[in-house]
């Protein structure tokens, strides 16, 4: 039983290495979505 909790300890962690990426990733699409939106609109405003 002992000899699985290593294991368990580096999914877990593995887990939360993953969410802190998914999250940077979200913040990362959501200020493209953000810069390409604003450019989009000033682009439509100057013409």
């Amino acid at each position: 039983m002992s000899a699985n909790k290593p294991l368990q300890d580096r999914t877990s962690r593995d887990a939360q290495h993953f969410q802190q990426w998914l999250g940077m990733m979200a913040v990362k699409i959501a200020a493209m979505a953000f810069d390409l939106g604003f450019s989009h609109l000033a682009w439509q405003g100057q013409s």
